[in-house]
């Protein structure tokens, strides 16, 4: 993994003490920084000369896969209280006021009563369809194009390159197509639309960032709900999305449970 030329910037933040954690997963004080304008302009200058191989992207997707395979699961108790909520009719995702439109009609609570977080023209979120990955596709193949809209992020494209096993969209649907699935379930939805259901709003509204020199990758948090048909919100997760600097190629996304 690249050492990266960063470090007289990172021990400057260290000294200042702006050093902070990604989530709840305790990174160490020598790994991350917070996202700021400054360290954007040199994180990305710096990657740009010297961009991450495929080799590097799949050690990086598969060291986040190891934290995934830790944030991602619910306790025996957790699951029991979702599937019970589920007896009860489809739950309903929501992100910073948009429902998600799995392209079902919604159905009615228990009892004959509408739900109150019933879909409106103004609150509904559709998917965007991802592009195809065929087997001769190369990794540079684009299948979704998101934006990053957050201060102190400057606004600009993010992709989701075809990628390999290792990294891009091949990775993820390899490596957690089934914890997206797992919460798509609850709503009637795929996993790919809520992946981009979760990703957009990830980057669209972060809920943390924070950037790792070590290996030149943005890693951005948001924060989804799944809501029961009187609005209560039942369960919480926290979509992670790792970012290449300077090319800006999704590395992998995934939900966890961790805030």
């Amino acid at each position: 993994m690249k050492s990266g030329r960063f470090a007289t910037s990172l021990a400057a933040a260290l000294l200042a003490g702006l050093l902070t954690f990604s989530g709840a997963t305790q990174a160490s004080a020598a790994e991350v920084v917070p996202i700021t304008p400054e360290v954007i302009a040199q994180a990305d200058s710096e990657a740009l000369a010297h961009p991450l191989t495929d080799r590097e992207m799949t050690e990086i997707a598969d060291q986040l896969s190891e934290e995934a395979s830790t944030e991602s699961g619910l306790s025996q108790d957790e699951l029991e209280s979702l599937d019970a909520e589920l007896e009860n009719g489809e739950l309903t995702a929501w992100v910073n006021g948009k429902q998600l439109d799995p392209g079902s009609v919604q159905a009615s609570a228990p009892g004959g009563i509408r739900s109150i977080s019933a879909m409106s023209t103004t609150a509904a979120y559709v998917p965007t369809t991802w592009g195809a990955c065929g087997a001769f596709d190369a990794s540079t193949k684009n299948v979704r194009t998101f934006y990053l809209n957050s201060v102190p992020y400057a606004y600009r494209a993010i992709y989701l390159k075809c990628g390999t096993t290792g990294w891009g969209y091949r990775h993820i649907k390899d490596a957690h197509m089934n914890d997206w699935a797992n919460k798509a379930i609850y709503v009637g939805a795929n996993w790919r639309d809520m992946a981009d259901f979760a990703i957009t709003d990830a980057l669209q509204h972060v809920y943390s960032g924070v950037y790792n020199p070590t290996n030149q990758t943005y890693k951005y948090r948001g924060v989804v709900e799944l809501r029961r048909f009187d609005g209560r919100t039942v369960h919480t997760f926290y979509p992670v999305v790792a970012v290449s600097a300077g090319d800006y190629r999704i590395i992998t996304a995934y939900p966890s449970n961790v805030r």
